[in-house]
């Protein structure tokens, strides 16, 4: 079964729109907390083939696995 924003191409926009675009203009939220952010929209909205991607960088740029833990 193919994820809903493989195959929703409004989803897929709404979904970059609010990462890339409302996520990351928060000026009040640091680089890790707008990564854990992106982690959780990713989880939640079950785009899971993005997560590996996202979740390597994250920690590349210095969150740890127990920073992105759920509590």
């Amino acid at each position: 079964m193919l994820a809903k924003y493989a195959t929703d191409s409004d989803f897929q926009d709404i979904l970059c729109r609010f990462i890339f675009g409302e996520v990351f203009d928060q000026v009040s939220l640091d680089i890790n907390q707008r990564k854990l952010i992106t982690l959780i929209v990713i989880v939640t909205s079950q785009t899971l083939p993005q997560l590996k991607a996202h979740a390597r960088t994250a920690l590349s740029s210095g969150l740890t696995p127990v920073e992105m833990q759920v509590p």
